[in-house]
């Protein structure tokens, strides 16, 4: 197996109070890793539940329908369609539909 060693090459700097230091210092000595691994697993671990909110699934969702769209269509598609009672997401069943006849109206 070949993986691609991660390029480490950012040195960031940060104050904390002498005791979260020396927290983190206990944290890191209990858990036998660096104070680098450490904060680099807790940003992976908030950047997973972040992922897995309601909010960013139906981001994703719209992204991906809005590359479906523009696929299909073979233009450059919004998150949006406009009908009378305003704008409709195009993830939903009604924005796509809106979407493709107006596309057809064009």
């Amino acid at each position: 197996m070949n993986r691609k060693k991660k390029e480490l090459n950012t040195s960031v700097g940060f104050r904390l109070s002498n005791r979260e230091k020396q927290d983190l210092a206990n944290l890191c000595e209990i858990l036998g890793v660096t104070p680098s691994e450490f904060l680099r697993n807790q940003i992976n671990k908030i950047n997973s539940v972040i992922k897995e909110t309601p909010r960013m699934k139906n981001l994703n969702k719209e992204k991906e329908t809005e590359k479906a769209m523009e696929e299909l269509s073979g233009e450059k598609q919004t998150l949006f369609s406009t009908n009378e009672e305003g704008e409709t997401p195009a993830a939903t069943t009604e924005g796509i539909v809106d979407q493709l006849l107006n596309a057809k109206k064009s």
